[in-house]
């Protein structure tokens, strides 16, 4: 089975996290929702879709948002999604909203806890900090009872 990663990424985080996703789930490719959007037809190829992006005020990106409302998945069994920031629920219904005008939902989703990247509002991770969040990340990939793999291949 074929896994199609698409990602939106501006400063690095979200790509960081679909590479890691990519690693780990075979079969799997990476597209960049940008490149992809410019393209004549928009349809996902692959049986488990993927969505990983940044959260911006709180929302999902405006170009994630008219991104997801294009692409056609009508092929696809199972969609996850993947933020780049711990979220509220709110930004997930808001993909589920935009995803039933095909008359599909998000099968499972996720957030990661990146570093911060909006430096007018936060205050910028120190050095140590930065170590914390990267081993963190680091000991969830490598979990013993589940593995992304697992994630992905596992139907809610």
């Amino acid at each position: 089975m074929k896994t199609q990663i698409y990602y939106f990424s501006e400063t690095g985080n979200s790509l960081h996290i679909a590479g890691e996703l990519k690693k780990r789930v075979p079969g799997s490719s990476l597209v960049s929702m940008v490149a992809a959007e410019r393209s004549d037809r928009l349809k996902a190829e692959a049986e488990k879709v993927g969505f990983v992006f940044p959260i911006h005020c709180l929302c999902v990106p405006l170009f994630v948002r008219a991104f997801l409302e294009k692409i056609d998945l009508s092929g696809a069994t199972y969609l996850f999604a993947v933020t780049s920031r711990e979220c509220s629920e709110k930004v997930f219904s808001t993909v589920n909203r935009v995803l039933s005008k095909q008359d599909r939902r998000l099968d499972a989703s996720f957030s990661v806890q990146m570093p911060e990247t909006y430096l007018p509002v936060f205050e910028v991770d120190t050095d140590e900090e930065i170590r914390r969040s990267k081993s963190a990340v680091r000991g969830r990939y490598h979990h013993p009872e589940v593995s992304a793999g697992e994630l992905i291949h596992s139907k809610n």
